[in-house]
């Protein structure tokens, strides 16, 4: 899915030095965390799987994660294994950590690594240093900021992207791995869509869209409010392209996005649908079935560039260079000054229509 990424030519790696002298194919099992909350952050480190999977054939992929990210990641064809750290079960109900700690070393990895871009974790790391691992590899410090907890690695890794701002998440996580030889020239993120999660789209689109051609869908919320873009505006761009190109609506909601879903729809005098209560692997199809996509800076947007669908995000106070959905098809437009607000709705209209026109 998606588009192959290519290397930033300005951005410098963090890691100097490989680990000499591994051979690929004797290494069976590889244990990576990467159990952050952020949805956007996870989605970022699939091509790093890819890349380890690419690099060492023979290893099972064991993958730590938090249980919130368990539903969206199983399917990823990079992934033999998921592990679900349950931080509040587990501190509820202590025995059960221990339980977890065996089966990190059950089978004993070869190779556990921490991939982590934008803060180091104590219990990630000390994850990595209770698997016995022989080869422990992850962040000592992340940007100067060090957490004093090198001493669980074999390898800690001094990471820094302060001088390459532009450099993106998919890159920055595919530089931990990149220490031990592996590396991929795909940078798309493949989640494993089913054939039945995609006829399930296809039914549901049959449902919902009647005889319109096309499907232009909108993420009006984000977690953050400055993240958001006026759902007043959402609702203008949704009229204009509903009428221009008679597209049907869809807009995806999530269990925080009632505030500006209701006051886009409030606006709108095209059809529309509400995509809301789906499981997120759900979504992730209805929105692979779209024509395009216009989202703001938020989980979701991470979802869809798991998709097909071509994505349009609008950015405010994050770097979009950093963070926006890669690939030639995607576009992204951020606000001066870092105000989401100031982008103008005439030119995301514009961006818009050039973008379903190639679709």
């Amino acid at each position: 899915m998606g588009t192959k990424g290519t290397h930033d030519a300005n951005a410098i790696s963090p890691v100097m030095k490989q680990i000499a002298s591994i051979d690929h194919h004797s290494i069976k099992t590889i244990l990576v965390i990467r159990q952050h909350n952020q949805l956007g952050d996870m989605l970022c480190a699939v091509p790093a799987l890819r890349a380890l999977q690419e690099s060492f054939p023979a290893a099972h992929i064991r993958f730590v994660l938090s249980p919130l990210h368990h539903d969206i990641i199983n399917g990823c064809p990079f992934i033999d294994e998921i592990l679900n750290y349950d931080k509040t079960n587990f501190f509820n109900h202590p025995r059960r950590f221990f339980s977890f700690a065996r089966l990190l070393r059950i089978p004993h990895p070869d190779i556990a690594i921490v991939i982590s871009t934008v803060s180091s974790s104590f219990t990630s790391n000390a994850m990595a240093w209770i698997s016995g691992a022989p080869i422990r590899i992850g962040p000592a410090s992340i940007a100067d900021q060090t957490k004093g907890s090198r001493q669980f690695f074999t390898h800690p890794l001094v990471l820094d992207w302060t001088n390459t701002p532009r450099r993106h998440q998919i890159e920055r996580n595919l530089d931990t791995v990149r220490f031990l030889g592996a590396d991929t020239k795909d940078f798309s993120i493949d989640i494993g869509l089913t054939d039945i999660e995609k006829q399930f789209a296809r039914e549901f689109f049959t449902q919902n869209k009647g005889s319109a051609q096309r499907v232009v869908g909108f993420h009006p919320g984000a977690g953050k409010v400055q993240n958001r873009w006026s759902a007043s505006f959402f609702a203008n761009v949704a009229n204009t392209l509903g009428k221009r190109f008679k597209a049907h609506i869809m807009i995806t909601a999530g269990p925080m996005d009632d505030e500006p879903v209701a006051a886009m729809i409030k606006e709108l005098i095209v059809p529309f649908t509400i995509v809301k209560g789906r499981t997120i692997r759900e979504v992730a199809a209805i929105i692979d079935q779209m024509s395009l996509y216009i989202t703001n800076d938020t989980g979701t947007m991470h979802v869809a560039a798991a998709t097909n669908a071509r994505i349009l995000s609008l950015f405010g106070p994050t770097n979009p260079y950093e963070w926006a959905p890669l690939g030639e098809r995607n576009r992204f437009l951020r606000g001066k000054g870092g105000d989401i607000d100031l982008i103008k709705v005439d030119r995301v209209i514009e961006t818009a229509m050039e973008m379903l026109k190639k679709h």
